[in-house]
C-alpha cells in the first residue's frame, strides 16, 4: 500500500482516478492549500445525525444509506454559532465535498478521519 503525496493527489484528479467535487483550491505549493503533505481537508457540512434514543444500531453501507439514516437517527442542521458534541457520544456528518474513487486497475481508496485537535480533546 502506498499513501499518496499531495502532488500525486492532485495528479490523480487530473486524470479521473480521483474526483472531489468541488475541487480543493489552492495548489498543494500555495500558502493556506487544503492540502497537507499526503492529504485533503475536507470540511463538514451543516447537517448531522444523532441517533435516536434507546436505538441499537448498525449501518450496512451496502444499501441505501438515506433510508436508515431517516429511521434511525435525527436530522439536525448546525447552528451557525456551532455545536457542541458531548464526550462518548457517536455523531454522523456528511462533508462539502464529493468525493469520487472511480473503480479501475489502479484504483484507491481513502480514509476519512476528523482532524481538529480542540474537536477530539
Amino acid at each position: 500500500m502506498t499513501v499518496l503525496s499531495n502532488r500525486a493527489l492532485v495528479e490523480a484528479m487530473d486524470v479521473g482516478r480521483l474526483r472531489i467535487d468541488p475541487r480543493p483550491t489552492p495548489a498543494p505549493e500555495v500558502i493556506g492549500s487544503p492540502f497537507g503533505s499526503c492529504s485533503v481537508d475536507l470540511h463538514i457540512g451543516r447537517t448531522i445525525f444523532i441517533p435516536r434514543k434507546g436505538l441499537q444500531v448498525s449501518l450496512d453501507i451496502r444499501g441505501a444509506v438515506t433510508p436508515t439514516l431517516d429511521a434511525l437517527y435525527e436530522r439536525r442542521e448546525i447552528p451557525e454559532e456551532g455545536w457542541l458534541l458531548s464526550p462518548g457520544r457517536l455523531v454522523l456528518g456528511r462533508t462539502i465535498e464529493v468525493v469520487d474513487l472511480p473503480l479501475s486497475e489502479n484504483g484507491l481508496a481513502a480514509r476519512i478521519e476528523g482532524r481538529s485537535s480542540f474537536a477530539r480533546a
